[in-house]
């Protein structure tokens, strides 16, 4: 019983923390939400990116969010992808090598970079190439 008790106290504590979890700090532009990691990006690359979905006619009518980040190997942009597919379709993986090109140059300026294509809670659904 006595274990019970322990496991209910950890299992309520792990909940209240899950409320908490956050996405970062958040930057908007119309309807996108962008989420960064302020010691991993620098503000002036959040706000180059927004400028970057402005200018490139990429804010979208509906509100949507993307999450910037960086690791090891560099910085990383985590786009979610429709609820409707569970991957990338093919036809889109072209597209996002693309995207990931002009955005490399035009808002990191040559600097590592990469999408990771994730789900609502900016987990990655396909491993990086």
């Amino acid at each position: 019983m006595k274990h019970l008790k322990y496991l209910s106290l950890f299992l309520l504590f792990l909940t209240i923390g899950s409320c908490n979890a956050s996405f970062g700090d958040k930057y908007v532009i119309q309807n996108l939400e962008i989420y960064f990691t302020p010691k991993n990006v620098g503000k002036h690359y959040v706000v180059a990116m927004a400028d970057y979905f402005r200018e490139n006619n990429l804010l979208q009518e509906q509100p949507h969010s993307i999450q910037m980040t960086s690791d090891e190997n560099g910085f990383i942009l985590n786009m979610v992808l429709d609820d409707s597919y569970k991957t990338l379709p093919t036809e889109q993986n072209n597209n996002l090598a693309l995207l990931e090109a002009d955005i490399k140059e035009q808002v990191f300026e040559g600097l590592n970079f990469r999408i990771q294509v994730c789900n609502a809670n900016f987990v990655p659904i396909e491993s990086p190439e």
